[in-house]
């Protein structure tokens, strides 16, 4: 096979577009290489976010096969998927803050990660899966039919749900949450010390642990479940 290497440096955001398939690996060193279809995909370089997507409209077509996309990076920030982009980002292990964003269609799997703070949009029938330990403070916006099932620790979560949206969280161990659930979702959880819970519009939330149970307000045929 044919492949092309790119000699971009000193990024540290990325954002993958338009029906790509993508291996985000760290290392020390930067590098991209890309597959047969590299003529079709488009590279451009903004400040420290390094921008891939492909070329014109053929993205669009059903059952058309995604380019294969390899990044290699020391540190990463930032993470942008769109446009039905699958993609898995490995090995990242540090106490910075990291944003990710999903949407259109797009699905990520992360291994062996552990960041600072986490602050997550999925929106757009989006899927986030795999393991990742947050010594912060956390942010899952999920919404528009997107399922998060992570597993893994975090200290304190705010979690955001809505359109049809599930967070399966039971083998993430959390110490405090907070959960403002609607629309038909649904949400499993493990949380230890304090949890506040807004439930509305037949939506449900299944919770193991013992934590205290401070704001509770649930409405609109929706349920809570102790396991």
């Amino acid at each position: 096979m044919n492949t092309q290497r790119f000699d971009y440096t000193d990024f540290t955001r990325l954002k993958i577009e338009r029906a790509l398939s993508v291996d985000i690996l760290r290392a020390d060193t930067y590098s991209l290489t890309i597959g047969d279809d590299f003529s079709r995909i488009k590279v451009e370089k903004v400040g420290d976010t390094l921008i891939i997507g492909r070329r014109g409209l053929d993205w669009i077509a059903l059952f058309h096969p995604r380019p294969h996309v390899v990044i290699t990076l020391p540190e990463l920030y930032e993470l942008t998927l769109s446009g039905a982009c699958q993609g898995k980002a490995i090995g990242f292990q540090s106490d910075h803050d990291f944003v990710l964003k999903l949407n259109g269609a797009s699905h990520l799997e992360i291994n062996r990660m552990s960041v600072g703070n986490l602050k997550t949009n999925i929106s757009g029938a989006a899927n986030l899966t795999g393991d990742i330990n947050i010594s912060g403070d956390i942010l899952f916006e999920i919404s528009g039919a997107s399922r998060v099932d992570l597993s893994g620790s975090g200290k304190s979560a705010r979690i955001e749900l809505s359109g049809a949206s599930q967070a399966r969280l039971s083998n993430f161990a959390l110490g405090k949450a907070s959960l403002n659930i609607s629309g038909a979702s649904s949400a499993q959880l493990k949380v230890n010390d304090n949890l506040d819970i807004n439930l509305s519009g037949a939506s449900r939330l299944e919770y193991a642990g013992t934590p205290a149970l401070n704001k509770v307000h649930v409405s609109g045929a929706s349920t809570l479940t102790q396991r």
